[in-house]
């Protein structure tokens, strides 16, 4: 039997929707699912990034719900779970966009855009900017989120400039990086090349199964209240932003630009790095028992955090306040790696990743082992301290 996550598949081609640091990479998420969720049964994950445990779900026959406080987030994920389903619709909005351009379209408002994208691809972003209505239909937020995949990456392979495909470097040093090399936006037709583009898309079709209930937002702003909400779920899947690793917002500043944010991103600005202990502990644990209100008896908790000692302890000790009564276990998933972006070749280094489950049957779980309550202890130890 073929492999329906690789290839020329709805699944292989959707999937791949939104470049991004995967925390819990495709592959993985649909095993998980699928070992631990029951066919037809129901996933949550209020931490969903690029929606990858919501878009395992739909096509292995479970719904889901997920959030997530990013608008690229929700887009993407939006988009792999529930695109479009007929492409001429987006054939015809690239027309609107087209007829839609302004005069002042194709002069740069900074240094950088004059560096990333020709004139005419700028008029077009400026035009899809500012006309397609990404929250409230469908059509445009699919086509959106195809233009946010090609907005930037590998030269030749995207509608502008050199620049990484997964993380915007600082406009400054893009610019001098640029100048250096003598390197020119591409020239060329921003029509033709989308309409090339979602040929692509569309080549083998498009997702199908149970929907998926995307909310844009805080999680514990936008997670169903239960006592008004009769949904419940077999299993919690998810991996909570990294204490002080990545900034999202920063890495994402081009992209989060075509969706309305300011043309140049703010360095200072840090509340999607996670860096405050304080607030990072109370997110979790007003996200984790939100959570917790929703889940069927006995279903299974799987989470993927860091492993450095305080962010590992402090989740064990959250985990096993939250859910006392259950059998906890753990393993590292993975013990390094490092991320390399194509425009500068430089190397950030990442955390290890160790998985938490909290299951009946936990013990029995090849791979785990019980998590020790020195490591509970010294979670708990580390939350009184903070």
């Amino acid at each position: 039997m073929s492999n329906p996550w690789r290839g020329n598949t709805p699944a292989g081609v959707w999937s791949t929707l939104g470049p991004y640091f995967c925390m819990m990479p495709l592959d993985f998420v649909r095993r998980t699912v699928e070992q631990f969720c029951p066919a037809g049964g129901a996933v949550v994950d209020p931490f969903m990034g690029r929606g990858s445990t919501n878009f395992a779900a739909r096509t292995t026959g479970r719904s889901s719900l997920g959030c997530d406080r990013s608008p690229l987030a929700w887009v993407y994920a939006s988009t792999k779970c529930d695109p479009e389903p007929n492409p001429l619709r987006l054939l015809d909005r690239l027309a609107d966009l087209e007829s839609g351009v302004r005069a002042e379209d194709a002069e740069a408002e900074t240094e950088f855009q004059s560096w990333a994208w020709s004139p005419r691809v700028l008029a077009f972003l400026r035009s899809a900017r500012r006309n397609l209505d990404w929250q409230a239909s469908r059509t445009d937020r699919t086509l959106m989120a195809l233009i946010l995949v090609y907005l930037h990456g590998k030269l030749g392979y995207s509608l502008g400039n050199q620049i990484g495909g997964s993380r915007a470097t600082a406009p400054e040093y893009s610019c001098r990086w640029w100048a250096d090399r003598g390197m020119t936006p591409p020239t060329l037709d921003p029509i033709d090349y989308m309409t090339g583009r979602i040929a692509r898309w569309y080549a083998y079709g498009i997702p199908s199964g149970p929907p998926a209930d995307i909310r844009l937002g805080l999680a514990e702003e936008v997670l169903p209240d239960p006592t008004g909400d009769t949904r419940r779920f077999d299993l919690l899947l998810t991996s909570p932003p990294y204490l002080g690793v990545t900034n999202y917002r920063q890495d994402n500043w081009i992209r989060l630009w075509m969706l309305g944010d300011d043309p140049l991103p703010h360095p200072s600005d840090t509340t999607q790095k996670y860096g405050d202990k304080p607030a990072y502990i109370a997110m979790l644990r007003e996200v984790f028992e939100r959570s917790a209100r929703l889940m069927r008896p006995g279903a299974i908790i799987y989470v993927r955090t860091d492993s450095r000692p305080w962010t590992r302890d402090v989740t064990a000790a959250l985990l096993a306040d939250i859910w006392p009564s259950r059998a906890m276990v753990w393993r590292a998933e993975i013990p390094e790696r490092s991320q390399t972006t194509r425009l500068n070749a430089k190397t950030i280094p990442m955390p290890g990743e160790t998985d938490f489950l909290i299951s009946n049957n936990a013990g029995s779980v090849d791979g785990f082992e019980p998590v020790p309550q020195s490591a509970i202890d010294a979670g708990a130890n580390a939350i009184s301290q903070v």
